[in-house]
């Protein structure tokens, strides 16, 4: 029952193609100059979202290496002895993470 019924509606589907056209001005044969725009559109449209997704991937990358070169330097500071000392006062404001009194 059910594959008669999709195939009622594929058949009844490719019968009525032509009324489905989304808008008669932008397939129309007569005019070249609309035809160029809707296609020049449908490309631009396409092709925004690729490149704004590249763009932030670019950009993702981009501050993913900055910080993994910072901590490479943190760490090769680190193990030659080179690590910054915490600001005076720093341990006894009682940052998050800091034991008190110390």
């Amino acid at each position: 029952m059910r594959q008669k019924l999709a195939l009622a509606v594929l058949s009844a589907a490719l019968f009525v193609v032509e009324s489905a056209v989304a808008c008669p001005v932008c397939f129309s044969t007569g005019n070249d100059e609309s035809r160029v725009a809707f296609i020049f559109m449908t490309g631009f449209l396409t092709l925004l979202p690729l490149a704004l997704l590249g763009f932030a991937v670019s950009w993702y990358r981009q501050h993913v290496k900055a910080f993994e070169k910072q901590q490479r330097a943190h760490r090769r500071e680190r193990e030659r002895g080179q690590v910054l000392n915490a600001p005076e006062g720093y341990f006894e404001r009682g940052y998050v993470g800091t034991p008190r009194g110390r």
